[in-house]
């Protein structure tokens, strides 16, 4: 199958087809509703260095998985949360940083690459010279990308809100 990576930007159906992917992909784990998915990645596509991007069908145009990025800056939620818990040596891993804020792929067309595709575009001629991420740490498959990828483990476990599933946060510099 033929992948066609595409930005999207701020108010446009690209953001509403990157918003659907999410929704399908981890709406119901996140008990979030399709209209919060939109909010979200609205928000955030106004913040610095946003890069948002899809993949698709290059047969049929069908949006098969999306991700985006921005650049962490002190007052952001993830960038808040995450700092205090940076050991001291990656303490100041966040400044001049990319931060990977979601990637997702369909559920049947997951293992052909479609997310190494998006994850490797999306970090690439970025201007910052790190960039961070964070994924669920029991979600294997993807801690397995990102560490072929280059990606390390900067903290193990953390919780972004008590009382909800552990997380780890890795990082890797950019060429």
């Amino acid at each position: 199958m033929e992948i066609a990576i595409e930005p999207f930007a701020a108010d446009t159906r690209g953001l509403l087809a990157a918003a659907r992917v999410y929704y399908m992909v981890w709406g119901e784990v996140d008990g979030l509703s399709y209209v919060d998915a939109v909010t979200n990645i609205s928000r955030h596509s106004r913040y610095p260095g946003f890069r948002g991007l899809l993949a698709r069908n290059g047969a049929d145009g069908a949006v098969l998985g999306m991700v985006y990025g921005h650049t962490s800056r002190p007052g952001q939620w993830w960038h808040e949360r995450v700092l205090p818990v940076l050991p001291g040596d990656h303490a100041d891993w966040l400044d001049d940083c990319l931060v990977v804020v979601e990637l997702a792929v369909r559920g049947s067309y997951r293992r052909r690459g479609i997310g190494r595709e998006l994850l490797r575009t999306v970090v690439r001629e970025r201007p910052e010279t790190r960039a961070a991420l964070s994924t669920e740490r029991d979600n294997l498959s993807a801690r397995a990308l990102y560490t072929s990828e280059g990606w390390q483990v900067l903290v193990d476990p953390m919780r972004f809100v008590p009382d909800t599933p552990e997380y780890v946060i890795l990082g890797r510099t950019l060429p």
